[in-house]
């Protein structure tokens, strides 16, 4: 950051899934594995930032990952999410929160190759989630899609998260 530019507000949506979640979901393949773990979200001190903390088991699989999330892209209009997960990946994805408070990730073909279906990265490949909280921020939900090819998007995921912490 140039120090003589004004630092960005912080956005006001990181602190509405600030707590610790009982995650659920599904990997929708044949057959379809099970996830089930907890995601924690702490918000940074000064609000430009969100720590995603994730422990589940996929399938038989232990999957840890740490996110930050909050880096503004140039312009300003979205924010990006950078992950580091225990298998030693490390995705980029762009977050965008609209004025409802849905959330819409969106990462291409540098993600990670579990994303992708046929475990490689083609340059057309891309991921792309909707995350949807209740109004009483006591629940949330996230389908997630995938696309080898760039134009045909398939379901990945299925996510539900109930929150674990009183607010």
């Amino acid at each position: 950051m140039d120090h003589d530019q004004t630092p960005p507000e912080p956005h006001p949506g990181l602190a509405a899934i600030a707590g610790r979640w009982h995650a659920t979901g599904t990997v929708l393949d044949e057959p379809p594995v099970s996830i089930n773990g907890t995601d924690t979200y702490t918000v940074l001190p000064g609000g430009h930032f969100l720590l995603h903390e994730v422990d589940v088991t996929v399938g038989g699989q232990s999957v840890e990952t740490i996110e930050m999330i909050g880096e503004r892209e140039p312009g300003g209009a979205a924010m990006l999410a950078r992950s580091y997960d225990s298998s030693g990946w490390v995705t980029v994805m762009r977050l965008q929160i609209d004025d409802e408070g849905v959330w819409r990730f969106s990462g291409g073909s540098d993600m990670a190759p579990p994303a992708h279906d046929t475990g490689k990265t083609a340059k057309e490949a891309a991921v792309r989630s909707t995350l949807r909280i209740a109004p009483d921020r006591s629940e949330m939900a996230a389908l997630w899609e995938r696309t080898d090819d760039g134009r045909n998007w398939l379901p990945w995921m299925d996510m539900h998260f109930t929150r674990e912490d009183p607010r």
